[in-house]
């Protein structure tokens, strides 16, 4: 009963570290992409957000209807990616682990 008692003890403290990490990645994401979005008005930039999905998952975008046009791009402008460069930046320069 002991390692058992043990084992969930250790499963709980594991699944609040990876939660923990989890929202520390969202949020880096969230503040690299504001840091990265194109600013004419600051509209686009202040649109940046996070919403907690189901089963741990985290989307991370905008509710302008212009956003996907600014980071793919159209036939006449070039893409200016400021969500997926901010996704991709975690992997040189991953966020700090913060503690609860």
């Amino acid at each position: 009963m002991a390692a058992i008692k043990i084992h969930k003890e250790f499963l709980t403290q594991a699944e609040e570290v990876l939660e923990n990490l989890g929202d520390t990645a969202a949020d880096t994401v969230v503040d690299r992409a504001r840091t990265r979005a194109p600013v004419d008005t600051g509209a686009l930039r202040d649109s940046i957000h996070k919403i907690g999905g189901t089963g741990g998952s985290v989307f991370i975008g905008s509710n302008l209807p212009y956003a996907g046009r600014i980071e793919y791009g159209t036939s006449k402008t070039p893409p200016q990616s400021f969500l997926r460069s901010a996704l991709d930046s975690l992997r040189n320069d991953p966020p700090p682990v913060r503690e609860k």
